[in-house]
């Protein structure tokens, strides 16, 4: 009896008895065809992420970081730090704001300013006008 195994592409693998592929769990990748098991699957280093089906890992955007090995998300810098650089590994890369400063670009409303890319000065809104 002819044995026919699974081509599956990258970011997934097929067991030698499945005819179907599955994909590498989150916080995993694999970055070629042909894998025939999970422990194919490589392992995201801290500092990156992937979601379930990755053929690689993704860096950790400014603002974020990921500390553990096997991230599926990473995770915002607190309100009022920042980090410029990506792939950043802990929340010691997040830096305070300088004084009279904000953390700008991810917000949860229009008026209050919560986290993002850089910290600059807030800007003067006229509560006043009519």
């Amino acid at each position: 009896m002819l044995m026919m195994i699974r081509w599956c592409f990258a970011g997934k693998y097929s067991m030698a008895s499945s005819q179907a592929c599955t994909d590498c769990e989150g916080g995993k990748f694999s970055d070629s065809e042909a894998k025939t098991s999970a422990t194919d699957c490589g392992t995201c280093v801290a500092g990156k992420y992937s979601g379930a089906g990755a053929a690689v890992c993704t860096d950790c955007a400014a603002g974020k970081f990921a500390a553990g090995t096997a991230s599926t998300v990473c995770t915002d810098c607190d309100t009022g730090k920042f980090s410029g650089l990506t792939a950043q590994t802990s929340s010691a890369a997040c830096t305070d704001c300088d004084a009279g400063k904000y953390w700008v670009g991810k917000y949860e409303s229009a008026w209050y300013w919560t986290q993002g890319l850089f910290c600059t000065t807030p800007p003067l809104i006229n509560v006043f006008s009519s």
